[in-house]
């Protein structure tokens, strides 16, 4: 079942972080897309009885950035 969560990520501030942090979550099993708006706003479709919001919160965080639901 796919479940969207929008997630505000502080300190991205160059396309550099913005896409690691993208690449990383990609790169998660059930992730189904991540897309970004230009206020740091991460809309992630993802499969949610494999995955948690949190999931995604715990592997922003990994790449050093703090995430919170929108």
């Amino acid at each position: 079942m796919t479940e969207k969560a929008l997630m505000q990520v502080h300190g991205l501030s160059d396309t550099e972080s913005t896409k690691r942090v993208i690449e990383s979550l990609e790169a998660m099993s059930g992730v189904e897309s991540v897309k970004v708006s230009d206020r740091g706003v991460l809309a992630v479709a993802y499969d949610g009885s494999y995955l948690t919001v949190m999931d995604l919160i715990r592997n922003v965080r990994k790449q050093g950035f703090l995430a919170s639901m929108t």
